[in-house]
């Protein structure tokens, strides 16, 4: 029975530590956005990927903008 009193021990640790990542995650949020490459690894020239924080109605938001070309519409986020 000595793996049962064991289990207990380092299971509240674990749970402890999983908790404590998930917050940290979960506050700090995205703070940024992968630019678009080619298969080189190259940034894709003329493509978009940036996040900027504006306040939208007194409350600060983050807003993705990310395109592929110029010659097509971009996918704007509201986070």
């Amino acid at each position: 029975m000595v793996w049962k009193k064991s289990f207990w021990i380092i299971r509240p640790l674990s749970f402890g530590h999983v908790a404590t990542v998930a917050l940290f995650l979960l506050c700090t949020g995205c703070v940024h956005t992968v630019p678009f490459t080619d298969a080189k690894n190259h940034i894709i020239p003329g493509s978009i990927a940036t996040m900027e924080t504006v306040t939208i109605g007194g409350i600060s938001q983050s807003i993705w903008f990310r395109g592929v070309t110029q010659s097509n519409l971009a996918l704007i986020l509201l986070h």
